[in-house]
């Protein structure tokens, strides 16, 4: 698991858009997209200590802030790109490289899927058991019966619907959530690498 001072690292190089170690952290609690104002901290704190569930929901109720929404994630496009890569870079660091949006958008397109475009059923049902949302031909009920472990499939956090779906949010994740990662630059047809490891 990271320590805060490598979170600072990797944060301090998101921001300036250089994946390169700074050459000497601060101490601070910052964690304020430049963009949105949405501090992250919480966010950063329960990855760190690797409380998977709490991240979750913080990383809900995270980017409905940066969305300027109250709940749902119906307007997911909204949030900024420097808002989706800083969760994206904690999520990937945190779980070296098991979570993430990039990771689930890797596994939607290894299924059949495409960014912004809505996926057929039987296409969406296998991004679904790919990632775990999907187990004995039934999706499982959001929020509660996610696997909140590293034990978890590739991909399987952060979720962001609060809800459970008989559909398991098919017109949401794929009209708008992988639409939005893809636009961000986080579209790949295979999971992304780990990011590095930084040396402070």
């Amino acid at each position: 698991m990271f320590k805060n001072r490598r979170i600072l690292g990797i944060l301090g190089c998101v921001l300036s858009g250089a994946w390169m170690p700074l050459v000497e952290a601060q101490e601070t609690d910052t964690f304020v997209s430049p963009v949105t104002q949405v501090d992250y901290g919480q966010l950063a704190e329960a990855l760190e200590v690797g409380d998977w569930k709490t991240a979750n929901t913080y990383t809900i109720s995270l980017l409905y802030q940066a969305a300027g929404v109250i709940e749902e994630a119906n307007n997911f496009r909204q949030v900024p790109c420097e808002d989706v890569q800083l969760v994206e870079n904690l999520w990937q660091t945190a779980s070296e490289g098991r979570f993430g949006f990039g990771v689930q958008l890797g596994a939607y397109q290894a299924a059949g899927n495409r960014p912004g475009r809505l996926a057929n059923p039987t296409n969406y049902e296998a991004f679904g058991e790919r990632v775990g949302w999907r187990q004995a031909g039934s999706w499982v009920a959001f929020i509660g019966n996610l696997n909140y472990s590293l034990d978890a499939p590739v991909g399987h956090l952060p979720a962001v619907r609060n809800t459970y779906e008989i559909t398991g949010g098919r017109l949401n994740y794929s009209l708008q959530i992988s639409q939005r990662v893809a636009q961000c630059g986080l579209d790949s047809t295979l999971a992304p690498t780990p990011l590095p490891a930084f040396q402070l």
